[in-house]
């Protein structure tokens, strides 16, 4: 019984690393994103001042 423990024991061990894993890319991807858009909104928000700026001056 001891060893049937043990590996029931490990197997949970491995889910968990999964489950914090993906939970990790999940993350990542999530934060990847939201860098993107905000890094995309000032580009946006630069082009339209410059354009601005151009058309008055």
């Amino acid at each position: 019984m001891k060893p049937f423990k043990e590996k029931e024991k490990h197997k949970k061990k491995i889910r968990h690393y999964l489950f914090e894993e993906i939970i990790e890319f999940i993350i990542d991807g999530i934060l990847g994103l939201l860098w993107r858009l905000v890094v995309g909104f000032f580009q946006f928000l630069g082009r339209l001042i410059m354009s601005i700026f151009h058309h008055f001056f």
